[in-house]
């Protein structure tokens, strides 16, 4: 297979190089995202009042008070302390705790779901640029991808394809083209493909299967498979009309494809295994 950017690509599961965006200290985790963390102050602000309404029931009102409300102010600290400077000093290491944990039951869940297809779980940066760090990973080493160049080069191809369908789109046709269009032209799909970090979408994938001249399988962490994607970038399956299950496109692709996990709008990969897949 050729790959129209970068020369001569072979799908399938492979290494890449090691990728710069991704490794330690250089990756911005998505729990230092505010939304995470002000629903992770919430909640140990949350757990302090509780702790000062239990000590209600051994001790005076104004004693439970107190007790809340010393809690809850030591908690706010540590929150501001995390928010502020996330990972620095012991005043994070209460929301570091509770969100790390958050983010390993994810990785976990994902992880089992693939065990009985032999595949490793690739636990992806978490910074906004999940879906590209996971379909690199999956590329060849020598390859020379990198996840601002493939963003951009799906933004491109983006773009083009909605210049070319914009005369075949009809609002009034709920299909999976049409909700990509509608997507990417009236909800900031194609601005989004442009800006580092910003999320974006499964289906998007269309047009990285095309640059790659690889498939791509969208996975749910459940392992139904939400979207299938050729090496021409069309669909092989109508995630609105059905779905096929994985086994399906293992034996259709004969193994080679780039697969994706999502979960709670986050993409992980799979890592190269020697092991024959069953």
């Amino acid at each position: 297979m050729m790959n129209s950017v970068e020369g001569p690509v072979v799908a399938g599961y492979q290494h890449s190089q090691p990728q710069v965006e991704n490794s330690i200290g250089h990756t911005k985790h998505w729990t230092q995202s505010r939304t995470i963390q002000v629903l992770a102050g919430a909640a140990v602000v949350t757990l302090g009042v509780l702790a000062g309404l239990t000590v209600a029931f051994f001790a005076s009102t104004f004693a439970a008070s107190i007790v809340a409300g010393a809690v809850t102010v030591v908690l706010g600290v540590s929150l501001i302390g995390y928010v502020c400077h996330p990972g620095q000093g012991s005043t994070a290491t209460l929301a570091d705790a509770l969100l790390a944990s958050f983010t390993n039951a994810l990785e976990d869940r994902a992880a089992k779901m693939l065990q009985p297809y032999q595949l490793d779980l690739y636990k992806s940066c978490r910074d906004g640029n999940c879906y590209f760090d996971s379909v690199i990973h999956q590329c060849p080493a020598g390859s020379n991808w990198t996840i601002q160049n493939l963003r951009f080069r799906v933004y491109q191809e983006a773009k083009q394809w909605c210049e070319g369908y914009r005369r075949h789109f009809d609002p009034a046709i709920h299909s999976s083209e049409n909700d990509l269009y509608s997507r990417l032209i009236f909800y900031k799909g194609l601005e989004d493909l442009q800006t580092d970090n910003a999320w974006v979408d499964a289906t998007d994938s269309a047009f990285t299967a095309k640059i790659l001249n690889t498939p791509i399988v969208v996975m749910n962490i459940d392992g139904s498979v939400a979207h299938a994607f050729d090496a021409e970038g069309q669909f092989m399956n109508d995630a609105i009309n059905f779905s096929m299950d994985f086994g399906y496109f293992r034996n259709i692709l004969n193994n080679r494809f780039i697969l994706l996990i999502f979960d709670s709008n986050h993409f992980m990969g799979v890592s190269p295994i020697t092991k024959q897949l069953v």
